[in-house]
């Protein structure tokens, strides 16, 4: 039964790579050539984000005190953030981008934000008043989890219909019929 089940699945991956093979080879040189322009393993895993944190600290450390309370906006920084990948000059992780931007005072309320969402989900958890706790708990965590290690998470557009779909269902008044 285990062999027939590894047979399956080694028959299974080699039909798909053959299938999607062209894809699977460029993707590998791809990956190759990132390695090899890289200059660590590290930055090569971080995708150079690395030499951005290093960029976007320097600048921080720069800002007066006021402006490290309060930021500079949007567009200040990226003047001075070195362009080391195609993008427009920011360290590609939410929490990063908006303590350049928005100072302390704007990653306490951005993040404070999630934060009471995730222990207002926590407590109807704890308290088994809504069944649909359990997945948004999960969804909430992975989303706030992954604000800390890729950007443009917090302010997608797209992001606001999955938040309001799983916290609206916090608010649902759900009912055991017996």
């Amino acid at each position: 039964r285990l062999a027939g089940a590894l047979m399956f699945l080694f028959i299974s991956l080699v039909g798909v790579y053959f299938t999607f093979k062209e894809n699977i080879d460029s993707y590998i040189v791809r990956v190759k050539h990132s390695l090899k322009m890289s200059d660590s393993f590290l930055t090569f895993l971080l995708s150079s984000r690395n030499h951005r944190y290093e960029d976007s600290f320097t600048i921080f450390n720069e800002y007066s005190l006021i402006d490290k309370i309060f930021g500079t906006g949007w567009t200040y920084p990226q003047h001075f953030i070195e362009n080391r990948l195609y993008g427009w000059g920011s360290a590609e992780t939410d929490w990063l981008d908006l303590l350049v931007a928005q100072g302390v005072v704007g990653v306490l309320l951005i993040y404070s934000i999630w934060i009471a969402i995730l222990l207002m989900t926590y407590a109807r958890y704890r308290s088994h008043k809504n069944p649909f706790s359990v997945p948004a708990l999960i969804v909430m965590g992975l989303l706030f989890i992954n604000t800390t290690f890729s950007g443009h998470i917090l302010y997608s557009a797209m992001i606001g219909m999955y938040l309001a779909f799983f916290i609206s269902f916090q608010f649902v008044n759900y009912r055991e019929e017996k």
